[in-house]
């Protein structure tokens, strides 16, 4: 926005934005790990971690009518009260545990490991005095995911690694 970004300029009457920034005004988020490993002499190691993190994004924009014309909604392109803000918070927690096997001095090894996750996204939409508000509130987006992964591979010779894996 603003006298050195108009694409509306040479419209009579020229439309002139205000001098704002719409799109994505703000995101932040954190994550904290802690994780640990119990290693045995045979090569057998056992794993566990968890996280939690969380994400907050602030995004601004403008509802207006088509202004491929001169018509009178071109006005509505620079009308502040035809704004809206949506603001979203998004929090994770994943914990996970696993176990992998590798021989010394085999070209092989193996492991399998379990993931469980469960994440939530509060989102907030507020609208302009020149809008209609929304007719009731966005409920929250909830997921979860139960992941299981077999995995295994083969160093055949220095230049060839035969690898499998199965992940459900």
């Amino acid at each position: 926005g603003g006298p050195n970004d108009q694409l509306l300029i040479n419209l009579t009457p020229s439309i002139v934005f205000p001098a704002e920034c719409l799109g994505l005004q703000r995101a932040q988020g954190q994550s904290y790990t802690l994780d640990g490993q119990y290693a045995w002499p045979n090569g057998v190691s056992l794993y566990a971690f968890a996280t939690w993190s969380q994400f907050d994004t602030d995004q601004r924009g403008r509802n207006f009518s088509s202004v491929t014309d001169g018509s009178t909604t071109i006005g509505q392109s620079a009308d502040p009260r035809r704004d809206w803000t949506v603001d979203s918070r998004t929090t994770d927690t994943a914990l996970g545990f696993g176990l992998d096997w590798k021989p010394l001095g085999k070209p092989y090894s193996a492991g399998i490991q379990y993931l469980y996750n469960e994440g939530v996204t509060a989102i907030s939409p507020q609208s302009g005095p020149a809008l209609t508000p929304p007719s009731a509130p966005i409920p929250d987006v909830k997921n979860t995911l139960n992941s299981l992964q077999l995995f295994g591979k083969w160093q055949y010779s220095k230049n060839v690694l035969f690898r499998a894996n199965y992940w459900y």
